[in-house]
């Protein structure tokens, strides 16, 4: 018996275990056939909880083969198989359009806010401000100034 089995049907789910483990916990049948039902749901709900990173669903997707080529290219000269590559490059994308959603919603807020209260700082107070930081001066940050009545 493998050292994963024995963690598994020994029951020692303590996190260091677990940590060593890692995403190499996916065997569908984590305690013997012996014990309860319940008792093998409660095990899963632990590592579906704990560990959601290692649980992952067949994804099909259908490619040009000169793009299936070029992620095989890519992905020999990263060292990582075309699959590793591609989840890599799509985890990174969907962090980048969660920032860029982030950005537009900051910036949406922000300019409610400005047009709210009427006030908002020059671009020549930003720029002066932000270049004495830099040069190491310590200098008050510009106030904001009406630029239209409020409402």
């Amino acid at each position: 018996m493998d050292r994963r089995g024995e963690i598994l049907l020994s029951g020692d789910w303590s996190s260091r275990n677990m940590a060593r483990l890692g995403s190499r916990v996916i065997d569908p049948l984590p305690v013997p056939f012996a014990r309860a039902h319940l008792d093998g749901v409660a095990h899963w709900y632990y590592l579906l909880t704990t560990f959601p990173e290692s649980v992952m669903s067949a994804t099909s997707l259908k490619l040009p083969d000169n793009l299936k080529r070029q992620i095989a290219q890519l992905a020999a000269s990263a060292g990582q198989t075309p699959h590793a590559f591609m989840i890599d490059v799509l985890s990174r994308e969907a962090k980048r359009a969660e920032l860029r959603a982030q950005f537009a919603a900051d910036a949406a807020d922000s300019e409610r806010e400005a047009l709210d209260s009427g006030k908002a700082h020059s671009l020549d107070a930003a720029f002066d401000y932000l270049e004495a930081r830099v040069a190491g001066k310590k200098v008050r940050p510009p106030r904001a100034r009406a630029w239209r009545a409020s409402k």
